[in-house]
């Protein structure tokens, strides 16, 4: 029987898969009436708003604000390089590449 060290690596692969999912999914979410406003952890809106007399306005932006949009995406591509690093170091031990270098744990 295999050891539980041959089958680690499948915990940072899982992780990693978690966390490039919730890299692309809204990082928030705020419905009130029949507005909606989705906010991305870079920075980006996306947003529906209804008014009786006007209709409805949607679209997709990113924040105007040069203090939130430059760290928001300098923080999203570590985050994501971070990601990759991890799903990539996992892979590696799954193939035998077990050096301390590559070790995911």
């Amino acid at each position: 029987m295999a050891e539980i060290k041959d089958y680690i690596w499948i915990v940072p692969l899982i992780g990693g898969i978690l966390a490039l999912g919730a890299f692309f999914a809204p990082a928030a979410y705020v419905e009130e009436y029949n507005d909606y406003l989705y906010l991305w952890m870079w920075a980006l809106l996306s947003y529906q708003f209804y008014d009786p007399y006007w209709g409805t306005d949607k679209g997709v932006v990113f924040t105007d604000n040069p203090d939130i949009l430059i760290p928001s995406i300098v923080c999203s591509v570590i985050i994501f390089l971070c990601v990759l690093a991890l799903i990539g170091s996992s892979l590696l031990y799954r193939k035998g590449m077990r050096s301390g270098k590559v070790n995911p744990i």
